[in-house]
Formats: C-alpha cells, structure tokens, sequence
C-alpha cells in the first residue's frame, strides 16, 4: 500500500460496516427512508428482504437517492455502457411482488443515502427490511 495516504490506507483495512436502512416492519403506503450517512465508504451492498406480500396487484420499487449534504436529494444514477457514459438507469431494486431476496451493488456515491419507497396496487402490504454492508 505504499503510496497512499493514511487514510486511503484506513478506508481499504476497515472491516464492513453493517447497516440497516429499513428496519423490519409492515408498510402499505410510500415512504422514504431515513437518510444514512455513509461518505466515509467506497463499496456497498444492499440486501432486501421480503417476508410477506398481500393485496391485489401489490407492487414495491424501491429507489435509491443520494446526498452530498442530507438536504438536497437526487436518484443515483449509474450508466448502461460504462465505457461511454451513454444511457444512464436509476439504481434500485427491480419492483418486488412477492417474497424473497435481492441484492444491489454500489460504489461512487457521496456523503448519504436513502430508499424512496413506492407502493401501489390494491390495499398493498408488504413486510420487508433493507440491510446494508459497507466498506
């Protein structure tokens, strides 16, 4: 690690940090996280969790949005062709209609972060939680 500063070498030593984003709990309507601060991390790892679906039709999207100072807040971005920066998406999970798992990577994000949460459909309901790991 010769070459870098003492706190590059900090950063890639640090063992993961867990963090929960969205605690386990039953939501039926849209809502936005709380932010997290998590400028200090170069890498992440969002894992969704969801343990139970109902309603007609039910959908969950799950955004995430990022923050240089926690005021002001944008979709995080990444582009399809990284070689070009051409066509950019949205980074989130693929909408979630029923239980089970998913997992988003992410790097190059500022100081915070947080999910933008939209549920639809018919009485939807679903329980789930987000977890993060980060490093």
């Amino acid at each position: 690690m010769a070459g870098r500063s003492r706190s590059e070498r900090e950063k890639i030593l640090r063992a993961p940090k867990k963090l929960t984003i969205i605690p386990l709990g039953t939501r039926n309507s849209t809502f936005i996280s709380a932010p997290i601060k998590i400028g200090e991390f170069t890498q992440g790892v969002l894992m969704s969790n969801v343990t139970a679906v109902s309603g007609s039709s039910p959908t969950l999207d799950m955004l995430v949005q990022v923050s240089l100072d926690g005021q002001v807040w944008a979709d995080m971005e990444k582009p399809v062709n990284p070689g070009t920066g051409e066509l950019r998406v949205t980074v989130g999970f693929d909408t979630i209609s029923w239980k089970g798992s998913k997992i988003i990577l992410l790097s190059n994000f500022p100081e915070w972060l947080r999910l933008y949460c939209l549920i639809g459909g018919a009485s939807p309901s679903f329980t789930f939680s987000v977890e993060g790991t980060f490093k």
